[in-house]
């Protein structure tokens, strides 16, 4: 019988008295760097309406979910961090006088 979903974990049986788990996301694979800069940063600057400032959007993406010393917050509190402190502030934004959209309901 071939277990799924549910089942597969309710009905798994231990053969051993310890199970070792390996985080797949980052840790034991370099996966993190591509699934930031090419599925996450540019639904980001979609969504959000970033287009004009897309540089500035992905140093900061990539800065606060590699780089930051909040690496692995959760996405929505990096995200809220990134709209309302990081691209606020980022040299290209002030520059092109582009005025990050206002996200309070999602900020809430």
């Amino acid at each position: 019988m071939t277990l799924h979903g549910k089942s597969r974990l309710t009905e798994f049986k231990p053969n051993n008295e310890y199970f070792v788990g390996v985080d797949s996301d980052g840790c034991v694979f370099d996966n993190m760097a591509i699934k930031q800069e090419e599925c996450f940063c540019p639904m980001m600057i979609g969504y959000f309406g970033l287009q004009p400032v897309a540089p500035a959007a992905r140093e900061c993406k990539i800065f606060a979910d590699l780089y930051s010393k909040t690496r692995g917050s959760n996405r929505h509190i990096t995200i809220v961090r990134i709209l309302e402190e990081l691209l606020p502030s980022h040299p290209m934004v002030k520059e092109r006088g582009f005025k990050v959209p206002d996200f309070s309901h999602y900020s809430a």
